[in-house]
């Protein structure tokens, strides 16, 4: 009984540092929601939200944006009136609901004590937190692609068709949100046609329902884009970002600044027949076509970028955001930090660059992501040696395929669907030390 209380202590400890920060963001301020939420994609929501709700149709929803993300906050307005703060209220609860699916998972994977670690990880994870309080689809998203993991996980380990299905529906439902799972259900496939446990005709039954149900959610979106655009298709967003990706691994090559590169590709796709009056689709294909000859003739330097914007996502230490949301001026970091020669240079930027409460906020929030990090490969390997070959593959898959979309910046955005898998087997890691700290102690005291 003690073990479970624990879990709403933990749960209610995160929801107090969230509501902290937002009560001291103040999000319902005018001036507040006009300079610092509604700027940029946030803005862009808001808007699609609005047009929702004025036409009753998807027809304003951009065409590099899914339906996801505007109907949820649409739903949200219906209800509480054109006030991003209430969406930005509810993220919080959605984020604590994120940490509590970490505990369930862990706690069908391993045990209630390793899933409390994980969710007490989880409740001062900085950029969950920060996160949640803006107005972008990724804390929703997140909530929703854990939860399609976690009834996977639920219904592989308990044999249940039911449980699958419903996990193929909501990878559907995430898909929607943000495209970037589109092929996450085809990796979990054929992971269930590899699990030795499993019957063939159980693989069989439930590989086919799970692509069926799959696609049943998420091709009414691609349908409607063939409708309107003449393309099957999720989103156009993919050949726009595969370009600006080339165009920040071109930025570390030639040293020039971000917008003269940025400027001169679009000037090769504008030559190639990009036009306002074109399809986004079509101009999509245009742009992807710039971008593949741009990697095909520079391998090395893309991957070379490739593998520093890899490097950022597990190292952002995003101070710039924790500082702007206690209420503290941030300093934004010149693009050189983001794609330096070597990770020396790299602290190096950071400290010459970052004012004193930044360093300082700094090194806790690496200290943080060491203590996290090496309790993630004790956790791996512990699970290794204990041949839970199929978890551990599972786990690893999920934080290498969102890994790999991430591009050559490498956002720190990109990291928040990986947190929550690292953080369980972090867990495992933690709890493993914290156990031969207990052994030791006890052997002394005795």
């Amino acid at each position: 009984m003690r073990k479970f209380s624990s879990i709403y202590i933990i749960a209610s400890f995160a929801l107090l540092i969230r509501l902290v920060l937002f009560f001291l963001q103040q999000s319902w301020d005018p001036i507040v929601l006009e300079e610092s939420i509604l700027v940029r994609d946030p803005l862009q929501y808001h808007q699609m939200a609005i047009d929702i709700m004025e036409t009753g149709t998807f027809q304003s929803i951009l065409p590099h944006r899914t339906p996801g993300y505007p109907t949820f906050i649409f739903l949200i307005y219906s209800v509480f009136g054109t006030n991003p703060w209430v969406v930005l209220l509810l993220q919080i609860l959605i984020n604590i609901a994120t940490l509590w699916l970490i505990y369930i998972i862990a706690k069908i994977l391993f045990s209630k004590s390793v899933a409390l670690i994980g969710a007490f990880i989880y409740s001062v994870e900085p950029l969950a937190i920060s996160n949640s309080l803006k107005l972008l689809s990724d804390t929703v998203f997140v909530f929703v692609v854990l939860a399609a993991i976690a009834l996977f996980i639920f219904g592989l380990d308990r044999k249940k068709y039911l449980f699958l299905l419903y996990s193929a529906a909501i990878f559907g439902l995430a898909t929607l949100i943000k495209p970037v799972t589109q092929y996450m259900p085809y990796m979990l496939i054929i992971l269930m046609l590899m699990h030795a446990k499993l019957t063939w005709s159980f693989k069989l039954k439930t590989v086919s329902l799970f692509l069926i149900t799959f696609l049943s959610v998420t091709l009414m979106w691609n349908y409607r884009n063939y409708v309107v655009h003449g393309h099957f298709s999720y989103t156009s967003m993919n050949g726009l970002a595969l370009l600006y990706s080339a165009t920040y691994a071109d930025v570390k090559k030639t040293g020039k600044p971000f917008e003269d590169v940025k400027e001169e590709f679009f000037n090769k796709a504008i030559e190639l027949g990009v036009d306002e009056d074109n399809s986004p689709f079509e101009n999509a294909k245009l742009h992807k076509k710039v971008a593949i000859d741009y990697i095909k003739k520079n391998p090395k330097i893309y991957t070379t970028t490739y593998l520093h914007g890899i490097l950022n996502i597990y190292t952002h230490l995003h101070t710039y955001e924790i500082s702007r949301l206690i209420g503290v001026k941030g300093t934004r970091l010149p693009y050189e930090y983001y794609a330096p020669s070597n990770i020396f240079s790299k602290i190096k930027l950071f400290f010459t660059k970052k004012s004193l409460h930044e360093i300082v906020l700094g090194i806790m929030i690496g200290t943080y992501l060491l203590i996290v990090y090496i309790g993630f490969f004790r956790g791996s390997m512990i699970m290794y040696r204990n041949k839970e070959y199929f978890f551990l593959a599972l786990l690893l898959l999920i934080i290498l395929y969102f890994t790999l979309i991430s591009g050559t910046l490498g956002s720190a955005r990109y990291k928040l669907p990986i947190i929550p898998i690292y953080t369980i087997l972090s867990a495992v890691g933690i709890h493993y030390f914290i156990q031969r700290l207990f052994r030791r102690a006890r052997e002394e005291g005795v």
